[in-house]
């Protein structure tokens, strides 16, 4: 497993009384991207939604999702994934992910810190889905272990996105490229 970082997301939105409303989520997200620079996290960064057991779609888009796509764009090497998330957030997650086309790696927190009961909370598309499957499967895959009856471009493109939406972690190995799901 890559190195793991838990965020508890409860310490940066305390003294909010609610986690509503485009001003405070950006207030969330100016002091995540802050976190990022300070820390310089690699790897898989899970933010932690213990205690928080409520949060607007307009909030987690503006925080969360934004926060999201910043790390991917800026910090490749980190690969956020939601975790604990009380039922009602999951809902107004999976209703904003899926109206957009798009998807998040989510799990559950064991009192180790390790991840658990990991999902997917959204939409992915099919052929994505089942390249992933592939690689959860087996635990990390190489270019070259796939199935020769789709074209490798092909491959290499659903990999490609795979690492985008960050479900999929690039390990560099002599001559070879090899991939390892974001929770493995």
């Amino acid at each position: 497993m890559n190195s793991l970082t838990v965020l508890a997301l409860r310490d940066f939105t305390a003294e909010f009384p609610s986690l509503t409303g485009v001003a405070r989520a950006r207030h969330l997200l100016a002091k995540l991207i802050a976190w990022t620079a300070d820390e310089a996290p690699k790897g898989t960064l899970v933010l932690d939604f213990t205690g928080i057991a409520d949060a607007s779609a307009s909030f987690l888009r503006e925080a969360i999702l934004a926060f999201r796509d910043y790390v991917r764009a800026y910090q490749p090497d980190v690969f956020p994934v939601l975790a604990n998330i009380a039922d009602t957030v999951r809902e107004e997650f999976d209703t904003l992910l899926k109206a957009r086309g798009e998807a998040m790696p989510a799990c559950r927190l064991d009192a180790g810190d390790k991840p658990v009961e990991a999902t997917i909370i959204g939409v992915l598309e099919p052929s994505l889905s089942q390249t992933l499957d592939m690689i959860r499967d087996r635990g990390q895959l190489a270019l070259g272990d796939l199935p020769t009856e789709t074209k490798s471009t092909t491959w290499s493109n659903r990999i490609a996105s795979l690492i985008r939406q960050g479900f999929v972690v690039p390990i560099p190995e002599p001559n070879k490229r090899v991939y390892r799901y974001v929770l493995a």
